[in-house]
């Protein structure tokens, strides 16, 4: 397989004019990957506002049958000023993908007191 060079376009943006670097000290970085687009927002926790926003989509030649060229994630971390500085506190990721999911579990307390009391040790 011959890889070309991955090109990226920053397709949208939106910046609140509060946002600038190190203003936002609780910052939530929320992602989104899809097939040939990643997109971004930075949520200010403290304010309850969303202070940033950002969608890149991959320009490329030849229709990839995988469904994240490498390198496009990489591409984009190495030229966005923002992802390269930004300390978030939290981070939520999402990942689209047609051959999976992944479905987040809730536990209640009852069965995690019963899972801690299996593995308690006793010298």
């Amino acid at each position: 397989m011959v890889q070309s060079e991955i090109g990226i376009n920053l397709k949208n943006q939106v910046t609140d004019e509060s946002y600038s670097q190190g203003m936002v000290k609780n910052a939530l970085l929320l992602m989104v990957a899809e097939k040939g687009r990643f997109f971004y927002g930075v949520i200010d926790q403290d304010r309850q506002k969303a202070v940033l926003m950002r969608d890149y989509q991959m320009v490329n030649d030849q229709d990839a049958e995988e469904d994240y060229t490498p390198g496009f994630f990489n591409r984009i971390l190495e030229e966005d000023e923002i992802l390269q500085e930004l300390n978030p506190d939290k981070i939520v990721l999402s990942v689209y993908s047609q051959q999976q999911s992944l479905v987040p579990t809730h536990s209640s307390p009852k069965s995690s007191q019963r899972n801690s009391r299996t593995h308690e040790h006793h010298p």
